[in-house]
Formats: structure tokens, C-alpha cells, sequence
């Protein structure tokens, strides 16, 4: 396992990559060009250890789908079960069951390999801020209040009512920013996601599905994200008598 000291940047990443060509460049890149400090293994069992040692908090974790000792799925959900709210980032294959898998499994994102080195700092960087904003800021949406800052959708008691992923949380808030208007998925993508113009992708529809199967009475008739034309957008006018 390789580590950096911290840098002035302030964030830490744990990077799971089998193949030491890619784990190089990838560690060289994210430490040398946007100063992050890395720590770097090729097994699942190493990275085990390092998020339990003690005084580590990683940032984010970039996992590959493919670790040779271990079901990297598997391992993301223990995380989450433990209660790490780390930034979970896993690559792979453009394999759509493995992006289900990763998603279902907890990951906030999937990048598909070969990917770009530039992309996935981009990912990162729009995970952490996404993160960040006004601890007080409450959205209603329907039978909840949408907070982003509490990761979770709650009831307006303050009790939360559905837990969310840092993506989930992005995506809310760009949508609420849009006070209503339809945001496209290519304007989703570039924005939430760091994807440059041109990239095709079922990214954005997976996640809104899993969003609705979380937030919506039912997923398959939607009342409170909409689909609209070539985007999605929030009924900002949306309630439901009861709540679920």
C-alpha cells in the first residue's frame, strides 16, 4: 500500500485498483495535479484495514468491481451498514448489471473503464461540493422537507423519513434550483456528474428510478419527479395527503 501525506487540499482518498499501471497513473494524477492525498492498494483486505485504522477518514473511495480477494459490491454495502457516508466511487466495465449492482450496493457513482483521468477528478469534485451548503436549508417536496445538508428527506417534524446518497442529494438540489423548469440529462450529466458534452449514458435514468422506487408512492406513476420532455424536473407544487 502506497499513502501521500495530506496536502493543503484537505482531501483524502482510499483508491482500490488491482492493476498497479492504473493505480499508479491514477494516484500520480489526483496527488500531483489537484493535490489530494492517496492512499493506494491493489486488495480488498488492505483497504479493510485502512478505513479501520485509527484516524482514517477517507473522502472518498474509489473501488474497482474487479478486486481479486473479494466482492467489491459486497464491501461497499458493509461500509454503508456500518454507517460510512464516504463518497464511493466504483469503476468498471460498461457492464449495466454491474452498474445496477454498484448502485443497489450503495456506491454514489460508477465510471466506466478506460475512463479519463480529468472525468474522474470531476466526479469527485462535484460529489464534495454537492456535499457542502447551509446546514438550515429546507425544501418541501410533497409529504417531506427536502434537506440537504441532513442527507434525508423528513417529515415536517423534523423526522427523517428517507435517507440519501450524496449523489441523491446533488441531484435533488440542481433539480430545486431549477424551481421547477425541466433540466435535460445532458445538462444533468455535465453539471452533477462532471461528464464532458457528447457522452451517451443510462447513468442519469438509473438513478432517477432509484430515486422514485425511495421517495415516490409509486415508482411507475411518478407525482414528484417528473419526466418532461428530454429532462427530468421537481413538482415543486406536489403534496400527498399523508405522506407514505
Amino acid at each position: 500500500m502506497g499513502a501521500r501525506e495530506l496536502t493543503s487540499s484537505g482531501q483524502t482518498v482510499l483508491l482500490v485498483e488491482p492493476d498497479a499501471i492504473v493505480r499508479k497513473g491514477v494516484t500520480d494524477y489526483l496527488a500531483d495535479e489537484h493535490g489530494l492525498a492517496i492512499t493506494s492498494t491493489g486488495a480488498l483486505r488492505v483497504a479493510d484495514a485502512a478505513i479501520k485504522a485509527d484516524a482514517a477518514a477517507f473522502d472518498a473511495i474509489v473501488l474497482n468491481v474487479g478486486t481479486p480477494d473479494g466482492d467489491a459490491c459486497d464491501f461497499c454495502t458493509r461500509l454503508r451498514s456500518g454507517g460510512h457516508e464516504t463518497v464511493v466511487i466504483m469503476t468498471g466495465r460498461n457492464n449495466e448489471a454491474d452498474i445496477v449492482r454498484a448502485l443497489d450496493a450503495g456506491a454514489n457513482d460508477f465510471v466506466t473503464q478506460p475512463f479519463r483521468l480529468h472525468e474522474l477528478f470531476a466526479r469527485l469534485r462535484t460529489h464534495w461540493h454537492f456535499s457542502d451548503g447551509g446546514r438550515d436549508a429546507a425544501h418541501p417536496l410533497g409529504p417531506y422537507l427536502f434537506k440537504p445538508s441532513a442527507k434525508a428527506l423528513c417529515d415536517l417534524t423534523g423526522k427523517v423519513r428517507v435517507r440519501l446518497t450524496p449523489l441523491e442529494v446533488a441531484l435533488l438540489r440542481f433539480l430545486f434550483m431549477a424551481d421547477g423548469r425541466p433540466v435535460s440529462r445532458e445538462e444533468l450529466l455535465r453539471e452533477v456528474w462532471g461528464y464532458s458534452n457528447g457522452v451517451s449514458t443510462h447513468t442519469v435514468e438509473t438513478h432517477i428510478h432509484r430515486l422514485r422506487q425511495k421517495i415516490e408512492p409509486s415508482a411507475r406513476h411518478p407525482t414528484l419527479l417528473l419526466s418532461d420532455r428530454d429532462g427530468y424536473r421537481v413538482n415543486v407544487t406536489a403534496t400527498i395527503a399523508g405522506g407514505r
